[in-house]
């Protein structure tokens, strides 16, 4: 019988990208660490936790012949490793407003949210 792997928190989802950007895994290797999660039926209970494993399993995207996406094949990604370390640094800024006043981190997920709203209204 197999065990489910724990549920990441902050710090494990931190320690896999830090494991990404120096090189000591993969992109494949944390697309895979995050699959169970993104694409499984549980909801990870850390909302930060969470974002910071969507953009891990996105880690691996690369451009399809077709003009579309695929996880893993061929190298040709989607999201350079400055793209990704970019990523990162504005999910570990949550992290840390979030750690330093709960209210501040609430207050700029909302900004997002609306930010979020503006640009698709936009396209519409």
């Amino acid at each position: 019988m197999t065990q489910k792997p724990a549920m990441p928190d902050v710090d494990t989802v931190r320690t896999w990208w830090h494991e990404l950007l120096n090189g000591s895994r993969s992109r494949d290797e944390v697309h895979a660490l995050a699959a169970p999660w993104v694409e499984g039926t549980a909801v990870v209970s850390d909302a930060l936790a969470d974002a910071g494993l969507w953009d891990l399993y996105g880690a691996n995207l690369n451009h399809a012949g077709d003009g579309g996406f695929r996880h893993g094949g061929a190298p040709d990604p989607v999201h350079s490793m400055d793209d990704l370390a970019q990523q990162f640094f504005t999910w570990s800024e949550s992290v840390r407003v979030r750690a330093e006043d709960p209210q501040a981190w609430a207050a700029l997920l909302l900004a997002q949210r609306r930010q979020m709203r503006s640009a698709r209204d936009n396209l519409r």
